[in-house]
């Protein structure tokens, strides 16, 4: 097995640059409908799942915690929200309401199909609306922000049901070339709009200066310098809501022994049986009035998390003023007894936070000098393909069950009330065909897929195309991020 991280980052770049290399060498159409992308986390879960690379290694927590948000801000470097407005005009709003439908589609498909998944699935799902509204590297932020593993179940469906979703979806776009007319006539366009438009793009300029290397300098201190600052920030934010024990634990006070008005008895909880390594105590006085009574416990927020989500069994104990054990019954068991603790999990954690405040420095870094230095997209784009072939070196195939079926059912459902949308808005804002469906692929595909819709529609857009995907990847982490919260919610 390869295990050292030179050797596994050898076998990852191999991989992720072998693919790219076929792509420009060949030229094959096959790479329009099948893109590097697939093959790039394909071939990692093979050899990782046959024993060539290992499933779980340092390296690949170094890279998650330190590469992704560094990718991250330079991605949003050339985000140019003022010419994406100039240019598409209402096709901005088209793409926005997509982007709704995006939001809206996934509670949906999800409450459809919940019974078939696991309790983690909507993370999933928030994981799969990272890539949907933004791009792969909104996927990898995403499940970082909800602290989902890509080798978990969850990670890999979403996966999954992206390039399954894709595979039909691409094709739609693309044909929807062929139905321009009635389309255009459906939602009443203006007969210059689209060049106007081509016009416009035409004039646009993308990271067209030679790259020397005192920019990819520039770019690797403002990249690690987010990073820097964002972990540390987020170690002082307080997750939302702040994480408690569910649940309380109720002794029946009349079960103990030769109880005694006036005394008081201690409930303690312990990691062990003999109450010997407690947790949390509390006491209670007995009265008569509550003696015939059931206790609740329910201060018990001082117990930490790591406790109380170990593996390792809680007891519960009762003790006199000696500190003698009582004997004494709750329910059919006996007092000393392990107990089912669990806690509430936050909505937002430190990963949500350095993700938010990483996309949030990565936008206000577009409106300065920061976005035109040259290289950062590509730097950027080279690091989020690096990373997808890591999603699959991490990939777990063990675990794979028929459930699989469920999500990608729920995910087509979500697609299409993300079509539906889009055709609404295109009808609302009278926009052509070609600009509905680059702004789906912009949604749906990233960066990777806008520019060959719009290469197939008009290649004038070919630019702008990448500008509406760059729209994509500022919005996507928030916009995701409310899609995990709401996902949550149905479950």
């Amino acid at each position: 097995m390869i295990d050292s991280p030179a050797g596994i980052l050898a076998v990852l770049s191999a991989v992720t640059s072998f693919f790219f290399y076929l792509e420009k060498k060949t030229a094959w159409k096959f790479f329009n409908y099948f893109p590097p992308l697939i093959f790039i986390y394909l071939v990692p879960v093979t050899l990782s799942n046959s024993g060539i690379i290992p499933t779980q290694a340092p390296v690949y927590d170094f890279m998650g915690a330190n590469l992704l948000p560094f990718f991250l801000v330079i991605m949003l470097l050339k985000v140019d929200l003022l010419a994406t407005v100039r240019i598409m005009g209402q096709g901005v709003f088209v793409m926005l309401v997509g982007t709704v439908g995006v939001v809206i589609g996934a509670p949906v498909g999800l409450l459809a199909v919940k019974h078939g998944l696991g309790p983690d699935a909507w993370k999933g799902f928030a994981t799969l609306a990272g890539s949907w509204i933004g791009g792969t590297g909104n996927m990898l932020s995403v499940g970082y922000a909800f602290d989902l593993d890509e080798s978990s179940l969850e990670f890999g469906y979403a996966v999954i049901a992206d390039n399954a979703v894709y595979l039909i979806w691409l094709p739609l776009m693309l044909a929807s070339k062929n139905i321009s007319g009635w389309f255009n006539r459906f939602t009443n366009v203006s007969s210059d709009r689209m060049d106007k438009m081509a016009e416009a793009a035409e004039k646009l300029s993308l990271d067209k200066d030679k790259v020397e290397m005192r920019h990819l300098l520039y770019l690797i201190f403002i990249g690690f310098s987010v990073t820097a600052f964002s972990s540390w920030t987020s170690d002082y934010l307080p997750p939302l809501p702040a994480p408690k024990p569910l649940g309380s634990v109720e002794v029946n006070l009349s079960a103990i022994e030769q109880p005694e008005i006036g005394s008081s008895v201690m409930f303690a909880i312990s990691l062990d049986s003999l109450g010997k390594e407690i947790v949390h105590r509390e006491a209670v006085l007995i009265t008569s009035e509550n003696i015939s009574s059931s206790y609740e416990i329910r201060d018990i927020e001082n117990l930490s998390e790591a406790v109380v989500s170990s593996s390792e069994p809680l007891f519960l104990s009762v003790t006199d003023n000696s500190q003698q054990l009582l004997v004494a019954k709750v329910g059919e068991s006996d007092l000393v007894t392990p107990l089912s603790i669990v806690y509430s999990k936050p909505y937002i954690t430190r990963n949500t936070y350095k993700i938010l405040i990483v996309t949030l420095f990565g936008i206000l870094l577009s409106f300065t000098g920061a976005s035109r230095i040259p290289g950062s997209h590509a730097l950027a784009m080279a690091l989020v393909y690096l990373f997808v072939a890591r999603m699959g070196a991490k990939a777990d195939l063990s675990n794979l069950d028929s459930s699989v079926f469920w999500f990608l059912l729920g995910a087509y459902v979500w697609i299409f009330i993300h079509g539906a949308f889009l055709v609404g808005a295109a009808k609302l804002f009278r926009v052509d065909v070609h600009t509905a469906a680059i702004a789906s692929a912009a949604n749906i595909g990233g960066a990777a897929s806008a520019p060959i819709v719009a290469a197939y529609h008009r290649t004038a857009l070919v630019p702008v195309s990448i500008l509406m995907a760059l729209l994509g990847y500022a919005i996507g982490n928030p916009a995701a991020i409310l899609v995990g919260m709401l996902c949550r919610w149905v479950m």
